[in-house]
């Protein structure tokens, strides 16, 4: 399982959890890697892709925008260690591939990233709100 958490300026738009669907190849620990032709991301073709309503997994990417200042717009792809529950960010990515509000993602996963926490609202609000500190 896999989490992607988009923030904007450290504030979380929308999150999503990635699971796989088939029946791959099941990690014991990290020296299972030696094996080679193993991925841990999860969001491939085939897995099941919905919101994430787990606090956590959006907690710990906004504690995490923190070392970013300088970059409005991130998007986090973090996983969970099965054996411990653990939570590793694995990619801190600052381009636009995070901005997932369109009508493709609705018909690709069949839910709106937007309608989860009103994320265009809360997108207009943010930038309304850095705009008036920058004018400040």
């Amino acid at each position: 399982m896999c989490y992607r958490v988009t923030t904007l300026f450290g504030k979380v738009l929308y999150s999503q959890r990635s699971q796989r669907c088939d029946e791959g190849l099941t990690l014991a620990g990290p020296d299972d890697f030696r094996l080679g032709g193993v991925s841990i991301v999860v969001s491939a073709k085939g897995s099941q892709v919905q919101l994430n309503t787990r606090r956590i997994s959006s907690n710990s990417a906004s504690s995490h925008t923190q070392r970013f200042p300088q970059i409005p717009l991130s998007g986090f792809d973090i996983v969970r260690e099965v054996s411990t529950g653990k939570l590793f960010v694995l990619e801190a990515n600052a381009i636009g591939y995070v901005w997932k509000f369109d009508a493709r993602i609705r018909a690709s996963y069949a839910f709106s990233a937007e309608a989860q926490f009103n994320g265009l609202r809360k997108a207009a609000y943010i930038l309304a709100e850095k705009t008036q500190q920058a004018a400040d």
